[in-house]
C-alpha cells in the first residue's frame, strides 16, 4: 500500500477541482466556456489513471 500523497490520481483530481472552484469564483471566461470540454477531459485523464494504477493508497505502513 503506498501513501496517499503519492497518488497520481487523487493529485490530479485536487488540481482539477481547484481549477473549477477559481474558474468559478473568479468567472475567468476562457474557463467557464469550455466547462463541457473539461468535464470530458477530466473523465477520460481519470480513466486512464485508474488503469495504470496498481496499488491501494493508505497510511503508507504495510498491512504484512
Amino acid at each position: 500500500m503506498k501513501p496517499w500523497y503519492e497518488s497520481r490520481t487523487l493529485w490530479f483530481n485536487v488540481f482539477a477541482l481547484l481549477a473549477i472552484i477559481i474558474g468559478s469564483l473568479t468567472q475567468w471566461p476562457e474557463l467557464v466556456s469550455i466547462y463541457p470540454q473539461l468535464t470530458a477531459a477530466l473523465s477520460i485523464v481519470n480513466m486512464i489513471l485508474r488503469f495504470m494504477t496498481y496499488q491501494a493508497i493508505g497510511d503508507g505502513e504495510s498491512e504484512e
